[in-house]
């Protein structure tokens, strides 16, 4: 399972009061792997606050679920190719899609088939 995702702070590297961290550690309990990404956070300052290892947006792939959990600029910019391309192969209907902020264009993912959720 992927996240990008950082702090509720958009658009800068602070993951102060992040709540990511309460997902993965429940997901944790359910034998889920994370693997998050972020578009302006610092490796090291994850690693040392939260003990989570960033990993490149470019270098997600094979995953069953991916979580959009905060508003980047970058993660508006990602097109459903893009989002495809972190999955792993198989028919959209085993794609599970949850945008938190609901950035992503929900008709057009409910319409590809995928099973799309949004808070």
């Amino acid at each position: 399972m992927s996240y990008p995702t950082k702090s509720a702070f958009a658009e800068t590297n602070n993951t102060r009061n992040t709540k990511i961290v309460d997902i993965i550690n429940e997901l944790k309990e359910y034998g889920v792997q994370s693997y998050v990404t972020d578009a302006y956070a610092e490796n090291d300052d994850a690693k040392k606050e939260y003990g989570i290892d960033l990993v490149p947006l470019e270098e997600l792939k094979d995953m069953d679920a991916v979580i959009i959990a905060v508003a980047h600029n970058k993660y508006f910019e990602l097109t459903q190719k893009d989002i495809d391309a972190i999955f792993a192969e198989g028919a959209n209907s085993e794609k599970v899609l949850i945008d938190v902020k609901g950035i992503l264009d929900r008709k057009e993912y409910e319409a590809a088939g995928y099973c799309y959720w949004r808070l």
